[in-house]
């Protein structure tokens, strides 16, 4: 059974392998009779391909003489077009720019005319502001050179009247001193003799002793502009 089913298996193989042998042995044959064919045409062939080449020889000359004309047209339109970019503006149109921009020109030399007048305004204004700050700066030290003459002034004025005081006797320089401006009093009292003074404020009224007694000590204080 076996042997049987193997033997029909090998013939059947067989079978087939000779079949495709059969048919590329075929396509081969075919193959070079159409070769051959193609290489050594019938008459009729032969008319019926240069006929052919004719034809198409016929539109192909349709063809480029359409192409040729195409590219004419195209070259035609290409002149055209540079002959229109190379001169993309009119007379007009060149005259309108050129006015535009002559009057832009006026206007850039008008503002900087204005700017021009604007600063030398600037400049004499700062030189006189300067000026006045000299001027104020000068003013400045005269009156701080009188009022230090002043001071110096008052001060021997003061000098003058503690020492006229000291001469006094005590009683009277008291009944003095207790009339007498405290911005005065003060000042005074402080350029007189320790000794001196203490003899004074004992013959005073309590009350002014009390309150001269507290600007010597510190314990009060006169005002900065008063001495």
């Amino acid at each position: 059974m076996n042997i049987n089913s193997l033997s029909m298996s090998k013939i059947v193989n067989i079978s087939i392998f000779l079949m495709f042998v059969l048919l590329a042995l075929s396509l081969h044959s075919l193959a070079a009779h159409i070769e051959d064919q193609l290489q050594n045409p019938t008459p009729t062939q032969a008319s019926q391909q240069n006929e052919d080449k004719n034809i198409v020889t016929e539109k192909d000359l349709g063809w480029k003489s359409t192409i040729n004309h195409r590219e004419n047209g195209k070259e035609d339109n290409s002149s055209k077009e540079e002959s229109i970019i190379s001169n993309p503006l009119t007379d007009a149109s060149e005259k309108q720019i050129k006015e535009k921009l002559s009057s832009n020109k006026e206007k850039i030399d008008i503002g900087e005319k204005y700017l021009g007048n604007q600063k030398q305004n600037i400049d004499k204004e700062r030189s006189e502001i300067n000026k006045q700050l000299d001027d104020l700066d000068k003013k400045s030290n005269e009156i701080s050179a009188y009022q230090d003459n002043q001071k110096k002034d008052s001060e021997q004025e003061i000098i003058r009247l503690a020492h006229i005081y000291e001469q006094m006797p005590p009683r009277d320089a008291a009944a003095v001193f207790n009339v007498l401006d405290i911005r005065v009093l003060v000042p005074v009292a402080q350029h007189m003799n320790p000794r001196k003074i203490s003899a004074v404020i004992g013959g005073m009224l309590p009350d002014r002793a009390n309150i001269l007694t507290q600007y010597l000590i510190g314990a009060r204080k006169l005002h900065s502009d008063i001495h």
